[in-house]
């Protein structure tokens, strides 16, 4: 993969300012950055004349904001500090518009209704077969992310998997169960408990645990369509209650098949 130019890293700035809420400095932007973006080897190749031995990208967001790139600052303000008493002075800050803060957030619903790729039990019939699997064998397979031309592929899911974990679940949404709670949910057309089958950690993440792959048992979890619905659309409060248990129950799981993450990471996978 080359080396992205300006026009790629404008979004994911402005994603770091959305995030922070807060004027924020040029170098925060650039630590943060990463977090928002796929960076290239080229992108992530240091600078030999640089003393500090900054990557690539690092030099692109600076001149992003050097140079007044219009498609930057258009959704951004910038804050000018007042001089200090001491000889360095203190460093321009940057806060998003209200422009900016719309845009960002139609990025994140938009991407959240692709967030995990799930199936729900309205995907199956009932005359539908499905193959018996061995859950340790399947949670072994690698994934290959690129196509020949070195592109992202989409990431496969498989449709006997979340079969076979809804069954051992007993058709039950699983924040239900760990709350102790009765959920109530309707019957689809054949019959059977309606539920929708969520990734914790998004496929969106792939790429962060390749070629580990994130479509496996522990991280398939069977939810009723509300709760699916307060991790695509709920408040922050919400989110974080179901993820918090969520996670708890499964990190466990998630570890013994070679997938590690902490929660922090976890929630900024949810674009929160």
């Amino acid at each position: 993969m080359a080396q992205h130019k300006e026009e790629y890293f404008i979004i994911p700035m402005l994603r770091v300012l959305y995030v922070h809420n807060a004027p924020t400095s040029t170098e925060e932007i650039k630590k943060e950055i990463k977090y928002y973006c796929d960076l290239s080897e080229e992108d992530l190749t240091p600078y030999p004349s640089r003393s500090q031995k900054e990557p690539r990208y690092f030099q692109i967001v600076g001149n992003i904001i050097s140079h007044n790139n219009q498609n930057f600052f258009k959704y951004v303000s910038k804050i000018i500090q007042s001089e200090s008493n001491s000889k360095k002075a203190n460093p321009d800050l940057f806060l998003l518009n209200d422009q900016g803060k719309e845009l960002i957030k139609r990025i994140i619903i938009s991407k959240e209704d692709e967030i995990d790729g799930s199936f729900a039990t309205e995907d199956f019939t009932s005359s539908e077969e499905v193959q018996e699997l061995d859950i340790d064998k399947v949670n072994q397979r690698l994934i290959d992310m690129y196509n020949k031309n070195g592109e992202l592929k989409r990431i496969p899911t498989d449709k006997n998997l979340s079969r076979t974990v809804l069954e051992l679940t007993g058709f039950r949404c699983q924040v239900a169960v760990l709350l102790r709670e009765d959920h109530l949910l309707f019957n689809n057309k054949n019959g059977e408990p309606y539920l929708e089958i969520h990734h914790l950690i998004p496929l969106k993440a792939s790429k962060d645990f390749f070629p580990l792959n994130l479509d496996i048992a522990p991280n398939l979890v069977p939810l009723c369509p509300n709760c699916h619905a307060k991790l695509h659309r709920g408040s922050y409060d919400e989110k974080l209650i179901i993820l918090r248990i969520l996670y708890d129950k499964r990190i466990k799981s998630l570890n013994e098949n070679g997938i590690y993450i902490s929660f922090e990471d976890l929630l900024n996978k949810y674009y929160i």
